[in-house]
């Protein structure tokens, strides 16, 4: 894979790649113009993100044959969902939720086909999308200047990786991005701000993420709790809301978060699939959870060196933000 990056790139993609990192960092160290082109300006950044992201990446997409196990697995089920979009019935994803694989079968509605090149711009569409959604929420509580030096780091990994774990369609992308939207969501409702309609708009997208959590990956859910515990705190936490007000976004988000679920369980019984969902999807992932060896500071600082070093960028960006705050204070 590495040897494909150095060898096979022409001196353009590099002229290519350089020129949209420079704009992006470039913007994200500019201050906001004045409020009339603020918006302007914002939309221009995070298409600058985007931009920066797919000038690295696009290669990868032309790689012919598949990067990892996992993304020829959930290729081939996408496949099987175009015919049968019942999960469990038409077709098994073993411990990956269905989610991941009905998620490729979007590109077919453009007019694009199910397979290699189709996957991995739809995997770095949601990697994307959840770094907006970052965006957005970091915004939210510390302000616009704040928010585009944080998406700095994750753009600067993803468009600069060249570790196969991190470049090919897998199990994780959907999770990411359903997980970051509701985070993203429940923080707008936190704020105590928006009109009824945004706020209920927020809390109906906020549980449709959630839910969908369920039906991605199920190592995925810890997370999502997490999230949900910090929506409904969100909801609740506004004192500037009546109480007839909250009880209505907290009904909401918790109704949209079981249509996903519900609907799934209710086509399953009715296809008789209900069983074969229970042994594949989670009998099967409690035993791949218990075969994983435990975690330690070995996996986060040795086994991808690009992430490393992310992490270490990250820890002395905390350190010297810390070191300012109390300065200042």
């Amino acid at each position: 894979m590495a040897h494909f990056f150095h060898l096979a790139q022409p001196g353009s993609y590099y002229l290519l790649a350089g020129a949209a990192i420079a704009f992006f960092v470039g913007l994200a160290s500019l201050p906001f113009p004045r409020v009339a082109g603020e918006k302007k300006f914002e939309l221009l950044f995070i298409l600058s993100a985007g931009t920066a992201l797919f000038a690295c990446r696009w290669p990868i997409f032309l790689w012919p044959d598949p990067i990892n196990v996992d993304e020829g697995y959930l290729i081939a089920n996408a496949l099987k969902a175009r015919v049968d979009l019942i999960p469990w019935h038409g077709f098994d994803a073993g411990t990956s939720g269905p989610l991941n694989c009905d998620v490729l079968v979007i590109p077919v509605l453009f007019g694009a086909e199910i397979g290699f090149f189709s996957a991995r711009v739809t995997g770095l569409c949601l990697m994307a999308g959840s770094i907006c959604a970052l965006y957005f929420a970091v915004k939210w509580i510390y302000g616009a200047s704040v928010a585009r030096l944080s998406i700095v780091p994750p753009v600067l990994l993803l468009a600069l990786t060249k570790s196969s774990d991190f470049v090919h369609y897998s199990s994780e992308h959907v999770s990411i991005f359903l997980t970051s939207v509701s985070l993203a969501a429940a923080i707008y409702l936190a704020r105590g701000t928006g009109s009824n309609v945004r706020r209920i708009i927020a809390c109906a997208v906020a549980g449709m993420c959630l839910g969908g959590t369920v039906l991605a990956k199920l190592q995925a859910l810890p997370i999502a709790l997490v999230v949900l515990v910090t929506l409904i705190a969100g909801i609740f936490v506004t004192t500037s809301r009546s109480r007839r007000s909250r009880m209505v976004e907290a009904m909401v988000a918790l109704t949209s978060l079981a249509i996903g679920p519900g609907f799934t369980l209710i086509s399953l019984s009715a296809t008789s699939g209900l069983s074969d969902a229970i042994i594949s999807y989670y009998k099967m992932a409690l035993v791949y959870v218990g075969s994983r060896r435990a975690v330690d500071l070995s996996f986060f600082f040795v086994s991808i060196p690009e992430y490393t070093y992310f992490l270490i960028a990250s820890g002395v960006v905390i350190v010297v933000a810390g070191i300012a705050l109390c300065s200042r204070k």
